[in-house]
């Protein structure tokens, strides 16, 4: 005999079928009208992964911005890291976003280990910054302000992941 006991009951029935209650999940029994039996943590599983789903969109902490105005500015990029709890990797370039939609970045490029100035457009769509990409005509690179105060801001998206500001 087995130790292991199942534990079964009948919670509620309807015209459409029977809730039961097995070994402590409830499974619902379409005897009554004909249709095969459908076990609730299928529904259960779809619902987390649409919830997870739905919560994966919402970008929380995000700032949509308006118009450029909240941007504009000299801003010194600090460091920029992949991801808000990886290590940062020090940075020392300027950014500066003109109210004509033109960014100038300069100072120490890493990658390139020399100094160099670039200028590219930008605007602002959907509450995002939609930049050119520099040296691929047609591409742009989109970021999205995850975080703002009047002399720091946190912009995430482009190639680095986050990218970290201090105002000038």
């Amino acid at each position: 005999m087995s130790k292991f006991r199942s534990f079964s009951r009948i919670a509620s029935c309807s015209a459409h079928g029977c809730l039961r209650y097995y070994a402590g999940t409830a499974t619902a029994i379409f005897t009554l009208s004909g249709e095969r039996s459908m076990n609730f943590r299928t529904f259960g599983a779809a619902g987390l992964i649409w919830l997870v789903g739905a919560m994966g969109t919402t970008a929380f902490g995000e700032i949509q911005l308006k118009d450029n105005s909240e941007i504009v500015g000299t801003w010194r990029l600090e460091s920029v890291a992949p991801a808000l709890d990886k290590p940062k990797i020090e940075e020392n370039r300027i950014w500066e976003f003109k109210p004509d939609g033109t960014i100038v970045t300069s100072g120490y490029n890493r990658h390139f280990k020399t100094h160099d100035r670039h200028e590219w457009s930008y605007r602002i769509v959907d509450g995002k910054i939609v930049a050119d990409d520099p040296g691929r005509p047609g591409k742009t690179i989109d970021y999205v302000v995850y975080e703002k105060t009047p002399d720091q801001m946190i912009l995430k998206g482009g190639i680095e992941g986050f990218y970290f500001f201090k105002k000038q």
